[in-house]
């Protein structure tokens, strides 16, 4: 219950990122790697964010990554 509601929501509100993109991307790295993927499920997806926030050809996904 924690890995899978509270701990996405909570990140979501503190990284503005994309709900519900946020939840199937944590649920993807879980199922692959687990634990270890759940950890690093968040970084990868706020780093992702930031590069394309600064490429301009990128910038539609990182609107639709979050705010």
């Amino acid at each position: 219950m924690e890995t899978n509601i509270i701990t996405p929501l909570v990140l979501v509100r503190r990284l503005t990122l994309n709900p519900l993109l946020m939840f199937l991307w944590l649920s993807l790295w879980f199922g692959l790697w687990g634990f270890t993927g759940a950890l690093l499920a968040v970084p990868m997806l706020k780093t992702l964010k930031i590069f394309c926030d600064n490429n301009p050809p990128l910038a539609r996904a990182g609107q639709f990554l979050g705010r």
